[in-house]
């Protein structure tokens, strides 16, 4: 243990959970803010002669995206507030923090999908290109690394040593390259011509998948708030739920390339 710290890894996540929920409730609020904008702004509910129904589609999109957001950024509030509330910081309170940075990283890619879909929407075409790039290339890797560091820092705290340097800080390295290789084959691929990754239906399955991970983690997370403060999950585990984290990553990527992919509509 460092000189001057209190824990293994010189980090409390039970402190520092409720800046992340702060983060969360701005972010929520954001979410939010768009969805009364938008439904203002264009009264999706009436016939706009002024849209064509290309993009009163798209704007569905968009705000079915920030419906989900809102409800995974306020669900992550929560979550971290409960991680907040642990009176020590025990292997159990490094869990529930991981549980919670899942749920919190599938809302932020929620956020970042409607996004791109919203300028995507406006025909902003250089502001699309731009974020297409910035939340189908550098937010994913922002997002694993924030993840693969919050896990092994729970297997730290839970093997009472750090674990850099063994076998399952070198599969998450890995896994971490393997994205990166990722993004490298897909950004020198044209824009992806895939109608079926950008249709209505491929929107409202990724909304529904998610909100249903981000309830699993809830779920999840209430029961190991009943378990021992020495509850961890194992390096095994560690693996599994990252190996999952880099396919859910690499399917978003593609679900953002091929919006870029679709042929732009003439401007109003």
């Amino acid at each position: 243990m460092e000189t001057g710290c209190t824990t293994i890894i010189c980090f409390d996540i039970t402190k520092a959970s409720g800046y992340y929920s702060q983060m969360a409730g701005v972010l929520a609020g954001f979410a939010f803010a768009a969805i009364i904008f938008l439904i203002q702004s264009q009264p999706l509910g009436q016939l706009n002669q002024q849209l064509s129904q290309q993009r009163r589609a798209n704007l569905q999109k968009v705000l079915t995206c920030f419906i989900a957001a809102f409800l995974g950024l306020v669900i992550s509030t929560f979550l971290y507030a409960v991680v907040s509330g642990e009176e020590a910081m025990a292997p159990r309170a490094m869990t529930l923090g991981f549980l919670s940075s899942i749920a919190f990283s599938i809302a932020v890619l929620n956020l970042l999908n409607g996004v791109v879909w919203l300028f995507k929407t406006w025909d902003m075409s250089d502001t699309a290109i731009a974020s297409v790039r910035i939340a189908g290339s550098a937010f994913p890797l922002i997002i694993y690394a924030y993840m693969g560091v919050t896990a092994l820092d729970m297997l730290s705290v839970a093997e009472g040593q750090k674990v850099i340097g063994s076998w399952v800080f070198w599969v998450v390295i890995v896994f971490g390259l393997l994205l990166a290789i990722f993004l490298i084959i897909v950004a020198r691929w044209k824009p992806l011509q895939l109608p079926m990754l950008a249709s209505d239906s491929a929107v409202r399955a990724t909304v529904y998948v998610s909100l249903g991970l981000v309830s699993l983690t809830a779920l999840t997370t209430a029961w190991i708030s009943e378990l021992s403060l020495s509850f961890s999950f194992s390096r095994c585990a560690v693996t599994w739920l990252m190996f999952i984290i880099v396919v859910i990553l690499m399917i978003y990527i593609l679900l953002i390339r091929a919006i870029q992919g679709m042929e732009s509509e003439q401007p109003l």
